[in-house]
């Protein structure tokens, strides 16, 4: 299978290769029509985004220190959001800090509390390539 490679800005998408084949249609036999194999998509998707790898060790200290589960993300604690903010800052430098705390802020109201920090982060990442915000 091959690989479009598209990038939104700063951000790296991988995107299977859309085939494209005759479709005919009420009497359109010319129109052609996407064929998209998904199964790469399966594996895009289980393979997590290279900031939930990195260490998250200061991250996950503090949250023990205040006896917390360091497996969810609290958008009510600032440091929080500043630490996301400023991994992702990272991976997304043409992004500025307003596009980046946004897109954070939507997440937040998207996906109630407790949010677990690994789908948290990747509803973020996913705001970055659904909408162009610099």
């Amino acid at each position: 299978m091959s690989i479009a490679v598209i990038d939104f800005y700063d951000s790296l998408v991988l995107y299977p290769a859309i085939h494209v084949k005759d479709s005919p249609s009420q009497g359109d036999h010319g129109r052609k029509a996407a064929v998209l194999n998904c199964s790469i998509f399966d594996q895009i998707d289980s393979m997590p985004h290279p900031v939930l790898l990195e260490d998250w060790n200061s991250y996950d200290n503090r949250k023990i220190r205040e006896e917390r589960d360091q497996s969810k993300f609290a958008c009510s604690e600032h440091w929080e959001v500043e630490y996301l903010a400023d991994k992702l800052k990272k991976y997304y430098p043409l992004k500025t800090r307003q596009a980046i705390m946004q897109s954070i802020t939507h997440c937040c109201s998207k996906i109630s509390a407790p949010h677990q920090r690994e789908r948290f982060v990747e509803c973020v990442i996913r705001r970055f390539v659904s909408e162009i915000v610099v």
